[in-house]
This record gives C-alpha cells, sequence and structure tokens, in this order.
C-alpha cells in the first residue's frame, strides 16, 4: 500500500522551502485563503493542521467542509486551535502574548474572564486574509465543528499555547 505525503501553505515561502530542503516524494503546493483543495473527494486518511485555524477569521465551517470532502471515511482531521484554555492560561511570556500585547481590541478584552464570543477575533491587520488571532470556546467546536465531522476528543497544550482537536468523519 502505497503512502503519499501531500503538504500545502498559503506562505509561498513554505511550500519552497519543503520544495527545497524535504524529500521529492512529497507533493507540496500553495493553497489560498478561500476553502478549496485541488484533491479528489476522500483522497486522504490524514489531515493535520498546525496553527492554521488560529487565523482562520472567515469561512471556519466552510473549511471543515472541505476538510470532510477531501477525508476517507472513517478520516481523521488533527487541527490546532486557540480555545478556551489558550485565553485563561496565556502568558506575557507566551509568543501569543507578545504578538497580541499593543492590539488595541485585544488591550480592551484580555482581562475578561471568558472570551467574549464563540469565535473570538483579534484583526491586526486590515484587508489581508489570515491576518488575525482567532479563539474558540470549546462548546462551539463541539457543537458547531461536530456537525461536520465527529468531535473525538480535545488535547491541551500541543504546543503550550494551543489545543488539538481531533475530528473524523463518519
Amino acid at each position: 500500500d502505497m503512502q503519499q505525503v501531500i503538504g500545502c501553505d498559503i506562505n509561498r515561502l513554505h511550500v519552497d522551502w519543503v520544495s527545497r530542503y524535504l524529500p521529492e516524494s512529497i507533493m507540496v503546493f500553495q493553497n489560498s485563503s478561500l476553502p478549496t483543495l485541488p484533491l479528489a473527494d476522500e483522497s486522504l486518511d490524514l489531515i493535520t493542521a498546525f496553527s492554521v485555524f488560529t487565523y482562520v477569521e472567515s469561512f471556519d465551517t466552510t473549511w471543515l467542509m472541505e476538510l470532510r470532502r477531501v477525508l476517507c471515511p472513517d478520516g481523521i482531521a488533527w487541527l490546532t486551535v486557540h480555545s478556551d484554555r489558550t485565553w485563561h492560561e496565556m502568558a506575557p511570556d507566551w509568543p501569543l502574548y507578545q504578538a497580541l500585547k499593543d492590539n488595541r481590541e485585544f488591550k480592551v478584552i484580555h482581562e475578561m474572564p471568558e472570551l467574549p464570543q464563540d469565535r473570538t477575533i483579534i484583526r491586526w491587520r486590515k484587508e489581508r486574509s489570515y491576518s488575525a488571532n482567532v479563539f474558540y470556546r470549546e462548546s462551539y467546536l463541539r457543537r458547531v465543528w461536530g456537525r461536520i465531522l465527529k468531535f473525538e476528543d480535545m488535547f491541551p497544550g500541543l504546543p503550550n499555547y494551543q489545543d488539538v482537536v481531533v475530528l473524523r468523519k463518519h
């Protein structure tokens, strides 16, 4: 059974780095912020998205539908997010805090004990894709994402400032 590794990134420099330094057997392409992938239906057994949904300020559910489309039956999506836990435990020595500390929106809400919304978006650039940090309530992930893909589990602190959400195509 042949295994194929496919990678994609919105950042062309990352795509070029993979092409230059990782084995030629890895197929890599640049994607856009629009929720569409040039992959066949039910063509992937496993999808990992590290520090992707932490920036998806629009179309999170549309992206999940696209992941559902390309996942094989019983396939797994391993996605990292900024969660309620991230919000509560965020410390000044975290890169995330350093990136947000001077943001006007963050200054207003960062002392709140709870995330202000199911999806709390802190924008740091205007008129550009992936120009925000997004924090998700776990209840939102279970309730909304769980309608698209089965919510299997959530693991805190992988890495310390993100949590892993494990979803399965049912």
